[in-house]
């Protein structure tokens, strides 16, 4: 956990209804030295937080169709947040679902404080992925959206009408910023996000 903190300046910020609850896992939240936002609502967090800003959001999946809708909106207007989705007495394929619908992880409320360190840490991973991905340059993202369709470099070059030396110098770049071994390598990184067009 000490890397995470030295890492980052990445706010986690908690959706919840209950006043009560949002006290207690703020006080876990910073006694381990993380900066804490609380809300009610979803309309406060979207007010203080854009599409510009990285961090981990935790919020319940009360309902199916409720989850989806937000977490929908979640993706699209900060995707650079991690979802924790908090499920009581979630099944394996309950918890897979949640995960295939957009969730980071999933946490049980009663269980929080032993499972929630945990899950925060594997998020603030995936946020240094994001800020890789943040700082290609947009024809650099064009490019590896290229590469994850499986195109190669002349198939690229061809695309962009661009020459074949010209994408292989942006595919040298893509690969030191995302500190990549190899284009599979990349394609884990970049799809371990969930890549979009940032």
């Amino acid at each position: 956990m000490e890397n995470i903190k030295e890492n980052g300046n990445h706010p986690v910020c908690v959706i919840h209804p209950e006043k009560s609850f949002r006290e207690i896992i703020k006080q876990h939240i910073c006694e381990k030295g993380f900066e804490c936002h609380c809300y009610g609502g979803n309309d406060g967090f979207f007010q203080d937080f854009d599409g510009d800003q990285a961090g981990v959001l935790i919020t319940p999946a009360q309902t199916r169709d409720g989850f989806d809708n937000e977490i929908k909106q979640i993706k699209q207007t900060c995707p650079g947040f991690q979802v924790i989705a908090l499920a009581d007495n979630a099944s394996v394929e309950e918890a897979v679902e949640l995960m295939r619908k957009g969730a980071f992880g999933v946490v049980e409320p009663s269980k929080f404080d032993q499972q929630l360190f945990k899950e925060l840490e594997n998020a603030f991973e995936q946020i240094g992925c994001y800020s890789k991905l943040a700082d290609l340059t947009p024809t650099e993202k064009v490019v590896l959206g290229h590469l994850l369709e499986g195109m190669g470099n002349k198939q690229i070059a061809r695309k962009m009408h661009r020459s074949v030396r010209t994408i292989e110098d942006h595919r040298a770049n893509i690969m030191k910023k995302m500190e990549a071994a190899n284009v599979v390598d990349l394609v884990k990184k970049a799809l371990a996000f969930g890549y979009c067009d940032l």
